[in-house]
């Protein structure tokens, strides 16, 4: 009985080993390269919607812009690693691996960060002009 290596396929299971290593890293890389694009193709649409209500958000204004540079620098980081991923994939060097599954865990919690900070922002102006409304 042959040993079976990561590098060569078994032909003998049909149902669990059909999923490729490389793949799923294809599919990692080109999911987190095209919601990447999204956000930031959806907060540069909100900055803009945000400079013709510059008067409504008043006093947070800044914040909430500074807030959504906050998440589209993340998601740009996001789209620099996803392209090495595919060049480490390519190469087939792991190497490539480490900085896009620190940089996804990084880049989360600080786009969770910025996304809470603009709501609370966000909020504040609501509430204050539903208590002038009243």
């Amino acid at each position: 009985m042959k040993a079976w290596s990561a590098h060569e396929q078994d032909t003998t299971l049909s149902c669990c080993r059909t999923l490729h290593v490389k793949h799923a890293a294809y599919a990692s890389a080109l999911y987190t390269l095209n919601i990447s694009i999204l956000v930031v193709l959806l907060y540069s649409w909100r900055i803009g919607v945000n400079a013709k209500r510059y008067k409504e958000l008043d006093d947070v204004y800044y914040g909430v812009q500074i807030a959504y540079f906050a998440i589209i620098g993340t998601q740009m980081f996001m789209i620099v690693l996803s392209i090495f991923l595919f060049y480490g994939i390519y190469k087939e060097n792991v190497a490539f691996l480490v900085p896009w599954v620190v940089g996804c865990m990084t880049f989360m919690a600080l786009e969770a960060m910025a996304m809470v900070y603009s709501n609370i922002l966000r909020d504040h102006v609501n509430k204050a002009l539903k208590r002038t409304d009243a």
